[in-house]
């Protein structure tokens, strides 16, 4: 019953029909003047001390242009418009557009011909390769973005503790690595079916925006890290210094953890990276030392509960 309603749609709208499978089979993305686009400057933000009064912190980074985007977006325009005619954004089984625009005419015949039910065929083919396309771009550009914008979005969040910031950071880092080895995996493919479809090659473009926004993610670990070190290095008593020790020690482990895994993907511009100020090696070089500081500290502390447990006993 459903087929039949959509069958009078298309039958219906016949000359919409046709022009649309004639623009997406004319359309040549590769020849986009990407010189009228503008590049946009990224402002990330933060808060000092976990959202608690500590002031903020901003970076400042230029994103360059994203050609791809305007593709998904014609893509978007392009699935509303297949919408209104009923023409299917994936056909069931193994159906095309030209099979399922042969559609019987009363009296004998189709009510599409052989020739447009070819346009139609060809025009569902590239639309695969368009969704291929826009999938590969859209997912890491959102990627990406999250980068940038998470310590934001958790700056936002006052009452999340920071080791559950920290985990954060790092469910994200290692979800946008495995989305890069994925894509990087199947990437000469990809570019050579994007070339005959007459797509824009922005593929690799596309990884390397998202192999440049790690670093800002990297950034935010480094800052967690030097806000925490800072408050334990305040605390008033040596007890409660103690009990914040292993906490401090922890988050400052996950993040050479994390460093060290940008560090072995070559892709990613780490040694170029700026973080919490510094160039990236000079502020590694301090995590490094005071996560061996907070080792012998972390000891200590241990040695000092187990004191008080036997004395207890």
């Amino acid at each position: 019953q459903l087929r039949k309603k959509a069958n009078a749609v298309l039958v219906r709208k016949k000359a919409e029909v046709l022009a649309l499978v004639r623009r997406l089979n004319a359309e040549r993305f590769d020849l986009w003047d990407a010189s009228t686009l503008l590049p946009r400057v990224s402002l990330g933000v933060g808060a000092r001390g976990g959202g608690g009064g500590g002031g903020i912190w901003l970076t400042m980074e230029v994103v360059p242009v994203n050609v791809a985007a305007e593709v998904i977006d014609w893509y978007r325009a392009l699935v509303s418009q297949l919408e209104g005619l009923c023409l299917p954004l994936e056909c069931e089984k193994a159906e095309t557009w030209g099979e399922r625009l042969a559609i019987p005419r009363k009296g004998g015949g189709l009510h599409f011909g052989e020739p447009e039910r070819r346009e139609a065929a060809a025009a569902y083919a590239r639309l695969g390769v368009l969704y291929e396309f826009v999938s590969l771009s859209s997912q890491l550009a959102e990627r990406a973005e999250a980068c940038r914008r998470l310590a934001a979005v958790l700056a936002a969040q006052q009452d999340l503790p920071p080791d559950k910031v920290m985990d954060k950071y790092k469910q994200l880092q290692r979800q946008a690595l495995a989305l890069t080895a994925h894509f990087e995996e199947e990437l000469p493919s990809l570019r050579e079916r994007f070339a005959a479809a007459y797509l824009p090659d922005t593929a690799a473009a596309s990884l390397e925006g998202l192999h440049r926004a790690l670093p800002s993610l990297l950034d935010a670990v480094v800052r967690l890290c030097d806000e925490e070190y800072d408050a334990w290095c305040a605390e008033s008593t040596e007890a409660r210094k103690r009990f914040r020790t292993p906490r401090v020690y922890a988050l400052h482990g996950t993040a050479l953890e994390l460093a060290d895994e940008l560090a072995r993907h070559p892709a990613v511009p780490l040694a170029d990276a700026r973080l919490n100020g510094d160039a990236a090696e000079a502020q590694l070089h301090v995590l490094r030392e005071r996560h061996a500081q907070l080792a012998l500290s972390t000891g200590a502390a241990n040695r000092a509960l187990l004191r008080q447990v036997d004395e207890a006993v």
